[in-house]
């Protein structure tokens, strides 16, 4: 495994010395090296004629192929962007064949994106909402598999829950919803950047994350993965020209003649039934770059510096007596550590603030998101600041 070098990151993070940044769970700022060359793509596009503009889309989308479905480990016909995190999470709700009867199972430790889609589209599709009860500041894997039955369509969690830390045993889940003839969709906002993520291990249908938190990317864009196996039996949720079984011979059209307005047939079997027309294409060249940078990086070497760090606060806070409410099994947490201070502080926050010490308030505690630019003398500093407070 590539060792970091911490120095190099935190200098292209732009970390400095007075600014303790633990929130990327709530947004992350671009590294240097990729604002930098997302610059230079935006100039050669302002300045391009109309044949280089189709060229340097060609070459965006080449960029897009190569990088994303190997950032996830899928084919290139599996993954698509989508705007936000959400925004997949509603086309794979849209799409799916729901029949009257049937059932979708969701948790208590979901962010709110997802309970507002599901029970938003219960009524008009005719399926029940089913929600897994949590255990303390987790969701064991059985509170969710036993409310699984054949009619589950979908069961949707999150990775790694925005409140707690919480990482669920997302291959044990899918295998007992499998079993049962459901699909699985993973919401991995929270997860995209700080771990691992592999599709095929995780054994997931759906997966769909955004770049504007850990991605460390430009806001507006994101990945939605579909397994191969499953795109035909979806209905298509948008329509555009993207989405078309031929969109060459629509380009051709507008530029050729006035005989464009026709009934073009969409495709049915490809991943592009999820693709509209004009993209945020800064936001997705920026992702690309992200992710090219982390791999470079090294996707198992970060992993294991932000769990080495994640585990390093969470004994730390507990030698202070801080109630932690993440638990300190590496394989159930990620880069987010909750806790509650063992004493009642108004303005908690913005006195870490004035420590120039930044994070969020969630589910009722404190959220500390570890990265690859943290160290652990930062941890140090936090916990030293929090101990202070609390006298």
């Amino acid at each position: 495994m590539a060792k970091l070098n911490l120095q190099s990151i935190r200098t292209d993070f732009e970390q400095q010395d007075n600014r303790i940044y633990f929130n990327a769970g709530l947004v992350g700022f671009p590294a240097k090296s990729v604002w930098e060359k997302t610059q230079a793509f935006y100039r050669q596009l302002h300045y391009a004629s109309e044949t280089d503009y189709f060229r340097i889309f060609d070459e965006l989308n080449a960029l897009w192929d190569a990088t994303a479905p190997a950032f996830i480990h899928c084919d290139a016909s599996e993954i698509t962007g989508v705007p936000n995190t959400t925004m997949g999470m509603n086309y794979i709700t849209q799409s799916l064949p729901w029949q009257p009867g049937d059932n979708v199972v969701i948790n208590e430790l979901e962010f709110m994106s997802q309970n507002i889609a599901f029970f938003h589209f219960h009524k008009k599709f005719g399926f029940e909402v089913r929600v897994a009860k949590r255990s303390g500041y987790e969701v064991p894997a059985e509170n969710i598999i036993e409310l699984i039955d054949e009619r589950t369509r979908l069961v949707a969690l999150s990775h790694v829950s925005f409140a707690t830390g919480y990482r669920h045993e997302v291959a044990t889940i899918a295998e007992a919803a499998h079993k049962k003839g459901a699909l699985v969709a993973l919401d991995a906002i929270q997860a995209l950047g700080p771990l691992h993520v592999n599709v095929q291990q995780l054994d997931v249908d759906f997966l769909t994350g955004g770049s504007s938190k850990w991605m460390m990317s430009l806001p507006g864009w994101g990945v939605l993965y579909v397994r191969k196996s499953i795109i035909e039996q979806l209905t298509r949720p948008v329509a555009g020209f993207l989405g078309l079984e031929h969109p060459e011979q629509a380009i051709h059209d507008w530029c050729e003649g006035l005989d464009f307005v026709k009934n073009y047939p969409i495709t049915r079997n490809r991943i592009d039934k999820f693709r509209v027309s004009t993209e945020n294409i800064l936001a997705k060249i920026a992702l690309a770059y992200s992710m090219q940078n982390f791999m470079a990086l090294g996707r198992d070497a970060i992993e294991a510096h932000i769990l080495d760090l994640s585990g390093y606060l969470i004994e730390a806070l507990k030698a202070r007596g801080q109630l932690v409410r993440t638990s300190s099994l590496a394989a159930r947490r990620a880069g987010i550590v909750s806790f509650e201070p063992k004493k009642v502080i108004p303005d908690f926050q913005q006195k870490l603030e004035k420590e120039n010490i930044y994070l969020s308030r969630r589910g009722g505690g404190i959220r500390v998101s570890l990265h690859v630019y943290n160290t652990r003398q930062e941890v140090d500093r936090l916990v030293d600041v929090v101990e202070k407070l609390c006298k």
